[in-house]
């Protein structure tokens, strides 16, 4: 096995943000909101002449995808 088995996994900011901490989510647009918010934190590394589309509508639909069964980039088409 490989050394990575035995260390606790890190939280990071962006899977624990301190705002919803001890909230229950209680509708749909209260998950949405939290779910636009943790990908806006998110910074872009592309090259600004490169971008067709923002980075925040690539991540949303790409896990929307993927909650809804698609399993390869071309199911998200």
């Amino acid at each position: 096995m490989t050394k990575g088995f035995g260390l606790k996994p890190q939280i990071s900011k962006l899977s624990r943000p301190q705002s919803i901490i001890g909230q229950a989510i209680t509708s749909v647009e209260t998950i949405q909101a939290k779910l636009c918010d943790y990908v806006k934190e998110i910074p872009d590394p592309r090259v600004t002449r490169s971008k067709r589309h923002q980075l925040q509508d690539i991540l949303l639909i790409s896990i929307l995808a993927v909650i809804a069964g698609a399993e390869a980039w071309d199911a998200l088409h």
